[in-house]
């Protein structure tokens, strides 16, 4: 079942899953806490928000709140640290009990 969107898959179509690491720069540590089973699909938009998020536009994303409540936990750790340099005032401003059942980090 992937773990982002829930859909559930057998027998041929199990091969719609793939593991998804959230320390990428520590590939070598098996820890399973580490470790997500996406979709092809979810795994895609998963890398493409976070590349965007990484990248120098990242400031012209639309509705980024809405992208974060959705994926962030799906964000490996450095993606996560990102969102939370970038937009972590934004976001305790404009959904403050989202963010923080998200990160723990509430309004300053």
């Amino acid at each position: 079942m992937c773990e982002c969107c829930g859909t559930r898959y057998v027998g041929k179509r199990i091969k719609q899953l793939q593991v998804h690491h959230k320390d990428p720069e520590h590939y070598e540590d098996l820890d399973a806490k580490k470790f997500l089973l996406l979709d092809s699909s979810c795994h895609d938009l998963v890398e493409r928000i976070s590349t965007k998020l990484k990248g120098s536009k990242s400031d012209n994303i639309p509705r980024v709140e809405d992208w974060v409540r959705l994926l962030y936990p799906f964000f490996s750790y450095d993606v996560q640290e990102i969102v939370k340099v970038k937009y972590g005032d934004y976001l305790s401003s404009k959904m403050p009990s989202i963010w923080e059942e998200l990160c723990g980090e509430g309004p300053k």
